[in-house]
């Protein structure tokens, strides 16, 4: 890849190299090496994997975050909220409880 120019008004590289006449490519030659590939590009398996991970990676990248690995993700579910609620109620009020008790040894 070091030896692309970027700068160049067309830019082609095919299977790792660069093919002769791409400076200024005749489209009759170019089509033969080109139209294969792009044709496998757009069935919707590849271009699905091009959408769904690399151009959302690149974009990751390009903002200065990390992209979704396919790891686990912990959600707070409502569900889960409910049965930890009525946890944390009781113990507040088994705190309570027990300081109404200390407040009545002491008096």
């Amino acid at each position: 890849m070091k030896s692309i120019d970027w700068k160049k008004d067309h830019i082609l590289y095919i299977a790792n190299e660069i093919p002769e006449g791409s400076d200024s490519p005749d489209e009759k030659k170019m089509r033969s090496k080109i139209e294969p590939w792009l044709t496998a590009v757009f069935q919707s398996e590849h271009l699905s994997l091009l959408l769904g991970t690399g151009i959302t990676t690149g974009i990751c990248y390009e903002a200065g975050i990390s992209p979704q690995a396919m790891q686990r993700i912990q959600f707070t579910t409502e569900k889960t909220k409910s049965r930890i609620m009525p946890i944390l109620k009781l113990r507040k009020l088994t705190e309570a409880v027990l300081i109404l008790k200390m407040i009545s040894v002491l008096q």
